[in-house]
């Protein structure tokens, strides 16, 4: 794990440095955790400019929740759906797999904060980045609607299903990754009854 860490496959844990620090064979006198601290400000600054002071709420947060009508909220994303997302905005993408790092990174905010998310259904219908990349995102969104801090719901499209409890979400998820990796449009009904 300390190898992924070292060559930036992936981010630390929010309580690695000050571990680090606390090791006393290591001598850092609490410089990891001021170095961490930094790093954090600078990848805010640089990846979000005017969400900074979101970034440090959303940090700060033990409660969040969102509304999303087109896209995927990015604490809910898998990292080619950001990508994807991502490499549409205009302007220079040098620096586009540091943005995608830095959304995943945010992520880490659900393992002490509440998330309570909205979506319209179009949300889960929009094809973004092909077939493959949204099976793994809707696979993702069933994984996180099982989560205890996190709460998923779906406002449904004119005709579609109304129970709107944890089963249902995923039936219908089931259903909607069923659709897209066959080709047809998602079963509206429920899950089937018992």
């Amino acid at each position: 794990m300390i190898s992924k860490i070292e060559t930036g496959e992936r981010p630390p844990a929010e309580d690695f440095p000050p571990r680090l620090d606390a090791v006393p064979e290591l001598d850092t006198r609490g410089e990891l955790t001021r170095l961490w601290g930094h790093l954090k400000k600078g990848h805010k600054q640089r990846a979000y400019g005017w969400f900074e002071r979101w970034a440090d709420i959303e940090a700060a947060a033990a409660v969040l929740r969102s509304y999303e009508p087109l896209i995927v909220p990015g604490l809910l994303q898998t990292e080619d759906y950001a990508q994807t997302i991502l490499s549409m905005k205009p302007g220079d993408k040098d620096d586009l797999d540091e943005q995608v790092a830095v959304r995943i990174m945010r992520q880490m905010v659900l393992e002490r904060a509440k998330l309570w998310c909205l979506l319209d259904e179009g949300v889960l219908h929009r094809d973004i980045g092909g077939s493959k990349i949204m099976r793994t995102q809707l696979y993702r969104l069933a994984e996180l609607a099982e989560h205890p801090k996190v709460t998923i719901q779906v406002i449904p499209g004119i005709g579609a299903q109304r129970d709107r409890s944890p089963i249902a979400l995923r039936w219908y998820l089931m259903s909607l990754f069923l659709s897209i990796h066959s080709g047809q449009r998602p079963f509206r009904g429920g899950p089937p009854a018992t």
